[in-house]
């Protein structure tokens, strides 16, 4: 009995293992690519290896970015050591977040 209950907490666990990085690879699936703010011009493209390009049409700085959550994403500028945060609020439109306060929205190209 005590084997098949080893077993069985083994299986949910191995199960449970597998649901958590199916849900983050589906998180960086969305959020990988091209987004732009249609106001602004500015755009930013996050890239496969957790680094980014921020900019307009005259500059651009590179950075990194990685999940927070299944919802939220943060990014870090290298010039200038800023962070901040940005909220995926659906597969198209990305929410930039500074001190908590909603600001840009970017649409995925």
């Amino acid at each position: 009995m005590i084997v098949d209950m080893r077993t069985a907490l083994r299986t949910a666990l191995g199960f449970a293992v597998i649901v958590l990085v199916a849900c983050d690879s589906s998180t960086e699936s969305r959020v990988l690519g091209k987004w732009t703010n249609s106001d602004t011009g500015a755009s930013i493209e996050f890239l496969k290896d957790g680094t980014l390009q921020f900019g307009d049409t005259e500059s651009s700085v590179a950075g990194t970015w990685s999940l927070v959550s299944d919802d939220r994403v943060k990014i870090e500028i290298n010039r200038g050591a800023h962070s901040f945060d940005a909220v995926l609020k659906d597969d198209t439109t990305l929410e930039m977040e500074v001190a908590g306060i909603a600001g840009a929205i970017f649409r995925k190209q």
